[in-house]
C-alpha cells in the first residue's frame, strides 16, 4: 500500500515556474522602488536552501549585531509620499509596499483593523526610519507589529480579560497571577479585598471542578475609561464529576474589571465569571 499522499513531493518544473515568477516579481518590484534585489546566497539553483550556511550566517549575526535603519535594510527604496497618491491607488500602493518589503525580510503585521491611509502613513513616515538589527543575508524575516508603535487599548483590554478567564478555567496558575493585579482587587460583589484571598478562591475554585475542560472564551465588548476598562467575554466550559457522577456544563457571559498597569498591560481587578464569582 502506498501511504504516500498526494502531492507529497513538489514537481521540479512547478518548483522552477514559481521560482520564475518570482523572480517576475522582484524585478517588477525593483524598478518600481528604484533599488536592486540582492538574492539570498544560501537559496540553491534547485529551491533548497543550503541549512547549514543559513545557521552560520545567521548564528555570526546573531552574536555580532549590527544596527541600521529599515528604509537602509531595503535598499533606500523611493517610497512616494502618502499626498503623492491619489486616493483610488492607495490600497494598491499599500499592497505593493508591503510586498516589497516582504520579499527583503520584513513584515508588517496589523493586530486590528487599520484603513489603508493609517497603515501606510506608517510605514512611509515612521517604520522606514526605525533602527532594526541587521539579518540581511540570513533568510530571516524581521516582523514589525503597528500596535506596538500605536497602542489599542481596547484589543489589550480584551486580549488580557480573555488570558485571565482562560487561565482560571485551565487550571493555569501562571497565567492567573501574572494577569491578576497586585496593587488594587476586589471580590465579585465590588468590595476591596486581598490578592492572597482571590488567589485562595481560585484553588477552592479548581479542587471544586478539577475536570475542567472544552473551554471557549471570547470578548464581546470592552469599555475603556481612562486608564481602567470593563470587559464582556462570552464563556463556555464542562466539568465532569466523579463522585457523584455528573456532567455539569456552564454557559454564560464574564464581566471582569481591568487596569492599565504602569508596564502598559492591563491587569484584572475584579471578576465576575459564570461558575465562579469573587
Amino acid at each position: 500500500m502506498n501511504n504516500i499522499p498526494d502531492h507529497a513531493f513538489p514537481d521540479p518544473e512547478q518548483l522552477k515556474i514559481q521560482h520564475l515568477l518570482d523572480e517576475k516579481r522582484r524585478q517588477e518590484l525593483a524598478v518600481r522602488y528604484k533599488v536592486t534585489f540582492h538574492p539570498n546566497p544560501h537559496l540553491a539553483a534547485d529551491g533548497e536552501l543550503n541549512w547549514m550556511e543559513q545557521f552560520e550566517t545567521f548564528d555570526h549575526k546573531h552574536m555580532n549585531p549590527a544596527s541600521l535603519t529599515v528604509r537602509a535594510a531595503l535598499g533606500y527604496p523611493q517610497v512616494k509620499s502618502l499626498q503623492a497618491i491619489n486616493p483610488d491607488d492607495l490600497a494598491e500602493e499599500l499592497d505593493a509596499l508591503l510586498e516589497f518589503m516582504q520579499l527583503n525580510g520584513f513584515a508588517v503585521d496589523f493586530l486590528c483593523e487599520v484603513d489603508d491611509r493609517d497603515a501606510y502613513a506608517f510605514i512611509a513616515e515612521e517604520l522606514l526610519d526605525e533602527k532594526t538589527d541587521d539579518m540581511r543575508g540570513t533568510g530571516m524575516t524581521s516582523h514589525f507589529t503597528y500596535e506596538e508603535f500605536h497602542p489599542n487599548a481596547e484589543y489589550d483590554a480584551k486580549f488580557w480579560a480573555h488570558n485571565f478567564v482562560h487561565a482560571l478555567l485551565s487550571h493555569y496558575r501562571d497565567g492567573v497571577e501574572l494577569a491578576l493585579s497586585r496593587a488594587e482587587v476586589y471580590d465579585w460583589h465590588g468590595a476591596p479585598t486581598t490578592r492572597e484571598a482571590l488567589l485562595r478562591r481560585v484553588d477552592t475554585f479548581w479542587k471544586i471542578h478539577s475536570t475542567i475542560n472544552d473551554v471557549k472564551v471570547e470578548a464581546i465588548t470592552c469599555q475603556i475609561d481612562d486608564d481602567y476598562a470593563t470587559v464582556e467575554l462570552g464563556t463556555s466550559w464542562t466539568d465532569v464529576q466523579i463522585n457523584p457522577p455528573d456532567l455539569i456544563k456552564i454557559i454564560g457571559r464574564a464581566h471582569l474589571r481591568m487596569k492599565r498597569s504602569d508596564d502598559g498591560y492591563w491587569e484584572t481587578i475584579q471578576a465576575r465569571v459564570p461558575g465562579w464569582d469573587f
